[in-house]
């Protein structure tokens, strides 16, 4: 239950500053929401991470473990470069360079 609650967070922390990336409208706290939701995303997969550990469920970390990491990090990366774009095409609107 926790993995859909990551996989929601994720994709909606996706789905934010891609519409920002897409809208002409900004959001000013859209990129704080977008880090809050990717924050919960990699906390629920830690919980998951943690359930796993009290129930002593030894093989579903050695199997999943090195590709939570993966992906974990990847979320984390991508989010923060769609942020960093929607934020930076605000910057270039105000500043008049993009219309």
């Amino acid at each position: 239950m926790f993995s859909l609650g990551s996989i929601f967070c994720g994709l909606v922390a996706w789905l934010i500053p891609g519409y920002e990336l897409l809208s002409k409208r900004f959001f000013p706290y859209a990129a704080a929401a977008s880090g809050c939701l990717c924050g919960a995303a990699l906390y629920l997969q830690l919980f998951d991470l943690e359930c796993d550990i009290t129930a002593h469920d030894w093989a579903a970390l050695l199997d999943t473990g090195h590709a939570e990491a993966f992906v974990s990090g990847a979320l984390l990366a991508s989010a923060l470069v769609l942020n960093l774009l929607a934020c930076a095409k605000h910057w270039c609107i105000q500043k008049g360079a993009v219309q």
